[in-house]
Formats: structure tokens, C-alpha cells, sequence
């Protein structure tokens, strides 16, 4: 509740109030028509279709809402838990993150806020997190790629299709070591767009696979990413 009513951006879900009472608390937030980005990847029957441009606003919205957290909060705001059921969506699917109980706040001096035991959700936290427990916003990176190749693949993060041992950055880089085209990962929607839209696509799973690097150092921030995406459109 005290990291909800710091940060104000279009891209984070708005807090309405909070209750407190006989032990139990809720949070009232903004109503959020379409669900969650998870549900409307994996479990709306029938299926959305998601256009390029679809894709593109979710992506782009959920990378300046984890810039905003990142670099224009004073402190630092790391969410700990992104996933595609944290990234809530209104009637024109712009994605608001939500559920910020596992989000530290770094803050300078205080080593309680900066240590701290593995968090997350199996298939989005990163490979760091197994043997270093400081906390770092390229953690928040590496799952944010991760939402990226859900997104693009329609793949669940650990998928009952990939072979035993995988997860779907490894999936991706397999087939991209064995067959030298990403293009066969994406979402069979995909295929029918144009080539432009395509190529988009591809670039897009570019970015996704630089954000999962193992290294955390190599993974570019969330304001590059954002940076990233805005080329293209232009």
C-alpha cells in the first residue's frame, strides 16, 4: 500500500483505498475490463486475436511503466514479481502493472531493502536469483523479456509443449541455434500478417532475448528498452 500511493503512471494500476480490518486487508484499485494479460493470452475462450499493434502498445506500456519505477522514482521501485498475471488490461488493452507485495523500495543505507530471499514466479525469475539474493532492477528486465516472448509466442513461461528441462528463453534459443529463424517460435496468428508486421515481430523477439540474457550486465535497462521500441514505430 505505501508503494501504491507513491507512484502516479498511466502504465501502473491506480489505488483507489485500502481496509484493514480483523486482520485481513484489500486494496481497491481502477476496474481493469479485459483482465489480465495472462488470461487473455492463454485462457479467453474464444482466443483475441492480438495485431501487431495490439502487441506493440502491451509491450511498449509495460516497458515505460517499469522505466518510470526504475529510473523516475526516487527510490528506485523493483517489482520482484513480473508476470504476465500481474500486467492487468483496460478496454483499449493498455497494460497497467499491478500486485506490487513482493516490490522493494531502494533505498540508500538501508541493506534490509536491497538483501533479500528469492521472490517470483518459476519461468520469470532470473538465473541470477539462485545464487545472488541482492537486488538489482535486472531482475525485473530479465521478466520482462520473458513476458515479451509470451506475448510474441503465446507460450506459457514453462510450456507442457517444450521438451523436458526447458523454459521458454531456452525453447526460443534452441530453435534459433537448430533452425537459424526465430520465426517459427511466434504465434501462429502471425503468420497471416503482413511483412512488414512480421519483421516487427521479429525485432521485437530480438529485444525479448537481449533482455533474457543470462548476464545481468548485458541486459539493457528499462529505459533502452523503451528507447528500443519507440524505433519501431518511426
Amino acid at each position: 500500500m505505501r508503494t501504491l500511493s507513491l507512484i502516479r503512471h498511466r502504465n501502473v494500476l491506480r489505488m483507489g483505498g485500502y481496509s484493514i480490518r480483523d486482520g485481513y486487508g484489500f486494496i481497491v484499485t481502477e476496474y481493469m475490463p479485459q483482465g489480465t494479460l495472462y488470461y487473455v493470452l492463454h485462457q479467453r475462450k474464444p482466443q483475441l486475436a492480438l495485431n501487431w499493434e495490439n502487441r506493440y502498445r502491451i509491450a511498449l506500456g509495460i516497458a515505460q511503466g517499469l522505466s518510470y519505477l526504475h529510473h523516475d522514482c526516487v527510490p528506485q521501485i523493483i517489482h520482484r514479481d513480473i508476470k504476465s498475471d500481474n500486467i492487468l488490461l483496460d478496454s483499449e488493452l493498455e497494460p497497467k502493472i499491478g500486485d506490487f507485495g513482493a516490490a522493494k523500495l531502494d533505498c540508500d543505507g538501508d541493506e534490509s531493502l536491497i538483501i533479500s530471499a528469492i521472490v517470483g514466479t518459476l519461468g520469470y525469475i532470473a538465473p541470477e536469483n539462485a545464487y545472488s539474493t541482492r537486488l538489482t532492477d535486472k531482475c525485473d528486465v530479465y521478466s520482462y523479456g520473458v513476458v515479451l516472448l509470451e506475448l510474441l509466442c503465446r507460450k506459457l513461461p514453462v510450456d507442457p509443449s517444450f521438451d523436458e528441462g526447458l523454459d521458454i528463453v531456452s525453447w526460443v534459443r534452441k530453435i534459433q541455434q537448430d533452425e537459424n529463424d526465430c520465426f517459427c517460435c511466434l504465434d501462429e496468428e502471425i503468420q497471416y500478417w503482413n511483412k512488414e508486421d512480421q519483421q516487427e515481430a521479429l525485432g521485437m523477439m530480438d529485444l525479448a532475448l537481449k533482455c533474457t540474457e543470462m548476464v545481468p550486465d548485458i541486459r539493457p535497462s528499462m529505459r533502452d528498452v523503451v528507447g528500443n521500441l519507440f524505433k519501431f514505430n518511426s
